[in-house]
């Protein structure tokens, strides 16, 4: 008896195995986030303690819920409680009970991230240059469909591949 997922199973010979995109997914992330950890480490800051403060800074008077930033990152409310008070401890935010609702927290940044904006926003800036000098709008928007691909491939099940 066939599996419904048999049909769009089939095996792969080792020998001529074609390029396994998440292995390189996975490399290029690994090595993005050691560039941004070494960049980051020279102003006291980890690559994702970086990130949310320069997600944060697009934000209305540098704050977010801590619910926002949840999804943002994708990560779980303990996992980035954790980090929040990490960061608080080194001065870097403030959380503080949401007006509306005491049970949630507001994150803001605090003067000291503040003054690391401008350094923060070159950086990813410069990075976000290189890529936009390397490659066409046409591939840059091909490369963001593939990592909605392989974020949500359900949500590519009905419509066409990708690209």
């Amino acid at each position: 008896m066939t599996r419904p997922s048999d049909s769009n199973t089939r095996a792969i010979d080792p020998a001529v195995r074609p390029t396994n995109y998440y292995r390189l997914i996975k490399r290029a992330i690994n090595l993005g986030s050691r560039a941004l950890d070494a960049f980051a480490a020279q102003y006291g800051l980890t690559g994702s303690q970086m990130s949310i403060i320069d997600y944060l800074s697009t934000c209305p008077g540098y704050a977010s819920g801590q619910g926002i930033l949840e999804s943002e990152f994708d990560v779980q409310g303990s996992t980035l409680t954790v980090m929040l008070q990490r960061m608080e401890a080194k001065g870097l935010l403030e959380r503080v009970s949401s007006p509306e609702d005491a049970r949630k927290k507001i994150v803001r940044l605090s003067p000291k991230s503040e003054r690391l904006i401008p350094i923060i926003t070159a950086y990813i800036d410069q990075e976000q240059l290189r890529f936009e000098q390397v490659f066409t709008p046409e591939q840059l928007s091909a490369f963001e469909r593939m990592l909605s691909f392989v974020g949500n491939p359900d949500e590519f099940v009905d419509q066409q591949p990708p690209l």
